[in-house]
Parts: structure tokens; C-alpha cells; sequence
């Protein structure tokens, strides 16, 4: 059985093949020059931005590590069998707990409600491989193990706090849906061996090898669709209205399905095989295997755009689409137009979601500045102090952490409206 988290994406190819014009390139706007943005306030001046004063520094042995809630959870290497997940409070700098796992653990993958005090739970999964691995619920506030269970591929974490697991390496083949608050089973499925599990946001699609396939939802594992995938490719994506599958024979070319009935639709082809895809709004966005990045109608599978800058998709928000990459940008979801060019490095999301950036003056000074995504401009919040933080940052709640040589720096700054 194989577990499929269509949420991550593949890694950039080393090689980008050049090709012919088929498509046309999203409409530029004039670049909006971040400096220009981040230097000249109302008439013309330089708006005084405050140095945003430091609040600890915690000592460092890995970078792989999660933010929230003023919190920084962590993994922290200790012996070649034991590994420690530890949460340190980084205004204080004060150590809140340390949690031992045996045998290599993952990075944090995901903390659940704003903690320590909101009670969240931070997962991470160790193992010796991936056949072989267990994935444990830790309590955010205590570092207490609530739960664990076998997981032999993958975990999806979807909507409402459901915890998707495969099946443990010698037992019978199963889908587990968990609380991932208490481990407790919502549901179960027990399809046959070779069943390819699709995990949506808010669904899940069981596809058996005889083509036969059921979508049932992820809060109850009720059935909300049944019937055959009739000789369709591999199955990219999972929505709460469609199920999106490749053309076994034309790895561009797309099929939609409908959720209840699973009457396909056969939509127009690209030139190049998809990696991935996900739902981007108004438009489909299909990762090419070349890297590229295409803005396809999800009802006629038509090109609406095409991005060739190796571009990563951010987050969707008022019909907008903020990339990450070689050249991030915001731009309009349904016709790909630019609408800003970002610099520097996207380090988190403010109290109201916002995204934060840090980018560089004009002087190179480090700043820290929050993405106003209804006018698709920088809004600039303060000046780092200290040396240059590294690219490993993360943000929450009025707090950054940034790896600066072998320390997690931590700034404190002002959370905006919204």
C-alpha cells in the first residue's frame, strides 16, 4: 500500500530543457523594486524603521525545527540511537522540556494549535527506514508522548486534526485515521494489498490495482463516491469536487473525474508530463517534470499560464498566488500576471497569516517585512539587529528565529493588524 502526500513537492530537476514558445509568459507588470518599497515612506522620505530588539539566543545542533507560538521545537541529536525533540520558550531562552525517541528521527513535521499553553501536539516519526519507522505524538506544553503507532510509509496530517497512517510492516493492510490529539481511531479501511491511498485536504481516495476506487471523507471515512477510475493514469489529485488523474497514455493530459459519479472527462493536454498538482484557486497548478510551474482551468485543462523560473507555490489568498524560489513573486492565480517581485526569504506567517519576509535594503541591512497581499506590496516592520541572520528562519506570533552561526537568534516584533 502506498501513501501518497501530494503537498510536498518534487525536488528541481538539475537540467531544464529548452523549448519552443507554445505558451505565452505571464504578463509582466513594471518590477516593483523592494528597496524602493522598504526606502521611501509618504513624500518622498525615509520612513524611521525601529530596530527590532533581541530577545535570547538558543544554542543549536541541527536546523530542523518548527515555530509556534513563541515556542521553537527542535530536533536535537544526542546519541547514534537516541535522538531528543525539545521545545525552548524563545523569549526567555528557557528550556520547557526535552523528549527522547529512539533510533533517526524526522524533522518536527507539524505542530497542531498554538502552544505550549493551547495545548498543541508537535509529530515527528523515527526509525530506522522508512519500512520500519513509528510516528509519535508529543504534548506541546510537556513534551509527554500521547501516542504512537506504526507507520510504515507516510503521514498525512489533514483538516480537523486527522492523522493519516498506513499500515504497520507485518499486519494486515489498513488505513488508520486518527485524532491526532489522542490517537484515537476515527476510522479504519482494509483494502486489498496494492491499494494506493491519495490523501486530499479534506479527502481520500483509495485506488485498488483493479481500477476500482472509493473517495471517503477524512473526518469520518464516510463514502462519498465509488466506481471506476476506468483505465486512468496515476491519480495527481483529490478535491472536494474532483478527482484529477493522468492519461495513461499521455502523461500531460488529464483526466476529471467527478466526485460522486466518477464520469470522466478527458481535459485538453500540456506538451510535458506533471510532476504534481494541487488546487491554486481559480486555477490548477501543475508542476511540470521539467520544473516548470502552469496556471491549468480545472475544467477544461486549459494552459491559462506558464511560469518558467523554477517557482514553488507559497500560499493562495485573495486570488492571489506567492511564489518561493530562484525568483519569488505575487501573482494574480488566474492569469499568472505579476503583480510584485519579491526579494529575500520568506521566514513565517505574522499572528493575522501574513507572510513575512526578510529582504535587504538599498545598504544591505537586514529588515523584516510583511506581505500585504491585498495590494500585493512589502510592508516594512524593523531593522534586524546584530549579524546577518542565515536563510533558516521561522515566525509566529511576534517572534523570529533565524540561525545566525551556531545560535537560533530570536527577535521580537510588532504583530500587524489583521
Amino acid at each position: 500500500m502506498t501513501l501518497i502526500d501530494l503537498d510536498r513537492e518534487p525536488p528541481p530537476p538539475a537540467v531544464r530543457r529548452q523549448r519552443a514558445g507554445w505558451w505565452r509568459g505571464p504578463a509582466m507588470l513594471p518590477a516593483l523594486a523592494v528597496v524602493a518599497l522598504l526606502a521611501v515612506g509618504p513624500g518622498g522620505g525615509r520612513p524611521p524603521l525601529p530596530v527590532l530588539p533581541r530577545v535570547g539566543a538558543i544554542p543549536v545542533a541541527a536546523v530542523s525545527f518548527e515555530l509556534d507560538g513563541g515556542v521553537l521545537y527542535r530536533v536535537e541529536p544526542d546519541t547514534a540511537n537516541t535522538v531528543g525533540v525539545a521545545a525552548d520558550d524563545v523569549l526567555t531562552g528557557r528550556r520547557l522540556w526535552r523528549t527522547a525517541l529512539s533510533g533517526p528521527v524526522d524533522l518536527v513535521q507539524t505542530v497542531l494549535a498554538a502552544g505550549p499553553a493551547g495545548g498543541g501536539v508537535v509529530l515527528a516519526r523515527s526509525g530506522l527506514s522508512p519500512a520500519v519507522s513509528w510516528v509519535s505524538a508529543l504534548d506541546a506544553r510537556t513534551g509527554r508522548v500521547l501516542w504512537g503507532a506504526p507507520a510504515r510509509v507516510d503521514v498525512a496530517v489533514l483538516a480537523g486534526g486527522v492523522v493519516l497512517l498506513s499500515s504497520a510492516p507485518d499486519g494486515p493492510n489498513e488505513v488508520l485515521a486518527v485524532d491526532a490529539h489522542t490517537g484515537r481511531t476515527i476510522w479504519r479501511a482494509t483494502p486489498p494489498a496494492g491499494t494506493t491511498v491519495v490523501a486530499g485536504v479534506d479527502r481520500v481516495l483509495l485506488s485498488r490495482l483493479d481500477g476500482q476506487a472509493e473517495v471517503l471523507a477524512a473526518d469520518s471515512g464516510a463514502l462519498l463516491g465509488a466506481g471506476s477510475l476506468g483505465g486512468v493514469g496515476h491519480v495527481l489529485l483529490v478535491t472536494g469536487e474532483a478527482v484529477y488523474a493522468q492519461s495513461p497514455t499521455d502523461a500531460g493530459r488529464l483526466y476529471r473525474l467527478d466526485l460522486t459519479t466518477f464520469r470522466r472527462h478527458l481535459l485538453l493536454g500540456l506538451p510535458d508530463a506533471i510532476a504534481s498538482l494541487r488546487s491554486c484557486g481559480p486555477v490548477l497548478c501543475a508542476r511540470m517534470v521539467d520544473g516548470d510551474l502552469v496556471g491549468v482551468d480545472p475544467h477544461t485543462g486549459d494552459p491559462r499560464w506558464r511560469d518558467p523560473r523554477l517557482t514553488i507555490v507559497d500560499l493562495v489568498g485573495g486570488g492571489h498566488l506567492v511564489t518561493a524560489g530562484p525568483h519569488p513573486a505575487v501573482l494574480d492565480a488566474a492569469t499568472g500576471r505579476v503583480l510584485l517581485r519579491l526579494s529575500g526569504d520568506r521566514v513565517g506567517a505574522s499572528g493575522s497569516g501574513a507572510p513575512l519576509y526578510r529582504v535587504e535594503n538599498d545598504a544591505g541591512a537586514a529588515l523584516l517585512a510583511t506581505l500585504d497581499l491585498a495590494s500585493a506590496r512589502l510592508v516594512p516592520v524593523g531593522r534586524l539587529s546584530g549579524p546577518a541572520p542565515d536563510d533558516v528562519c521561522g515566525a509566529a506570533s511576534g517572534r523570529l528565529a533565524c540561525l545566525v552561526g551556531d545560535q537560533f537568534v530570536m527577535w521580537r516584533y510588532p504583530v500587524p493588524p489583521g
